[in-house]
């Protein structure tokens, strides 16, 4: 699992991808050169390998199906499938694709999210599933999925996405790239352990990457802080018992937020002001 982001609004009035995702996607046809082969009906199949490139596990009992290429908020292809449902599964369709995907060596996890209506000015709150799987060193395909009504109809909605894995040995330059333009200063030593993602912020809808290092010790903190100043970061410290530490470039285009936790680990943010 490298990610958790979440690409829906609220699906409880109608079944839509908000083109949300949070990630930075690529397609995948990379695949080596063979037949793709795949249980789903031709028209999800083929956009099955379109936007993914391999295929997923294949919710069997549904009515009809449905499908479509969408994009997210960076240009990058959503695939959007609808899976119509018979009354009677409607309550266990979530369950029997989180087995499905377990079952196909997902990483699978459910989370709850809120989504703001501003015709009602209501905030709902709904459970959303995420499947993520490793399909090889550079490449991370996630599924996120939920049932909801659809044109009236119980439907399982299934959004899926290719992501770029990052290298845990390594600063994430590419993806603080992918969202700033430019890298910012590293916090970097060697036996330190990444893991990287970029993701949406609920309340504002904006990206920010996400960042947790590994094997970390206190003085790691401090000299990043010292390495900011060097480079001209001014660095707010005021709520740092809950927030940490809150660093802006000195053009004032970005800003970094860094704190050492109880856990041996630095969670840093990064985001474009």
């Amino acid at each position: 699992m490298k990610k958790y982001l979440t690409i829906l609004t609220l699906l409880a009035l109608s079944l839509v991808s908000c083109n949300q995702t949070s990630q930075s996607s690529i397609s995948s046809n990379s695949q080596a050169e063979q037949p793709f082969v795949s249980a789903w009906p031709e028209e999800v199949a083929q956009n099955i390998e379109t936007v993914l490139g391999y295929d997923i596990p294949f919710y069997d009992s549904a009515i009809s199906y449905s499908s479509k290429i969408s994009t997210d908020d960076y240009g990058d292809p959503l695939l959007e499938i609808y899976c119509i449902l018979y009354d009677e599964e409607e309550n266990t369709a979530e369950d029997m694709y989180y087995n499905l995907c377990e079952d196909a060596g997902y990483y699978v996890e459910k989370s709850t999210v809120s989504s703001f209506d501003p015709d009602t000015l209501t905030t709902f709150y709904y459970d959303v599933y995420f499947a993520d799987i490793e399909i090889d060193n550079q490449i991370g395909i996630e599924l996120q999925f939920l049932v909801s009504q659809y044109q009236g109809k119980p439907c399982l909605g299934i959004f899926g996405f290719t992501y770029v894995l990052v290298d845990e040995t390594m600063w994430p330059s590419d993806l603080i790239i992918s969202l700033l333009g430019y890298d910012v200063p590293s916090l970097y030593r060697e036996g330190l352990i990444y893991s990287a993602q970029l993701e949406i912020d609920p309340s504002t809808q904006d990206p920010y990457i996400y960042i947790q290092i590994e094997n970390v010790e206190f003085l790691d903190e401090e000299n990043y802080r010292i390495l900011l100043e060097q480079n001209h970061y001014v660095i707010f410290e005021d709520d740092y018992d809950a927030y940490g530490y809150m660093a802006y470039d000195e053009d004032y285009t970005h800003c970094i937020q860094f704190k050492y936790t109880q856990e041996n680990l630095i969670e840093m943010m990064i985001w474009a002001l």
